[in-house]
């Protein structure tokens, strides 16, 4: 949804908004199956360090609207 409406009005934000959900998608999910040859730990901090740089994007997203 966040890209169909980046797409129709061009605001610079709503990129961000789908960068930010991209990111929380990627890695709580796609990563898992990815990295799994990894340790549970090394494989829960990548996951989680993507996850909060989606947060981070998002926040940004929110202070710039």
């Amino acid at each position: 949804m966040a890209i169909k409406a980046f797409k129709k009005t061009k605001y610079p934000p709503m990129a961000l908004l789908v960068i930010g959900f991209t990111l929380i998608v990627i890695g709580d999910t796609i990563l898992g199956d990815v990295f799994s040859f990894l340790e549970a730990e090394v494989l829960e901090i990548i996951e989680e360090s993507i996850e909060v740089a989606g947060f981070i994007v998002l926040i940004l997203a929110v202070k710039r609207s």
